[in-house]
Parts: structure tokens; C-alpha cells; sequence
């Protein structure tokens, strides 16, 4: 996974879809993780969107 370092955190993310498509911000809540969005994602490919998911 990739991650960004910011002064109070490290946070880890999942990008997937599009490279260069509109990008898309799919948050969870706890006890989820990122993978609760790959169904989700893998159904919406076909429309050109970036998906950012912390």
C-alpha cells in the first residue's frame, strides 16, 4: 500500500481505477478497512474514476 507521512500521521491508502480519471474519496469507519470498498470499485471501473481509498 502506498502511504503519505504528514506531521501527526502516517496514513496508509489504496489507489485503484483510472490513473488519470476523476478522482474519488471512498472513506470507512472503524472496525472496516480499505478493503471494504474493492467490490465497489471494481463495479464502477468502467466509468473512468480514480479511486483513493484511506
Amino acid at each position: 500500500m502506498l502511504h503519505v507521512q504528514t506531521e501527526d500521521l502516517d496514513i496508509t491508502f489504496m489507489e485503484t481505477g483510472a490513473q488519470h480519471g476523476k478522482p474519488v474519496l471512498l472513506l470507512h469507519g472503524w472496525p472496516d478497512d480499505a478493503t471494504t470498498w474493492t467490490s465497489v470499485a471494481e463495479r464502477m471501473n468502467d466509468r473512468h474514476l480514480r479511486f483513493v481509498v484511506p
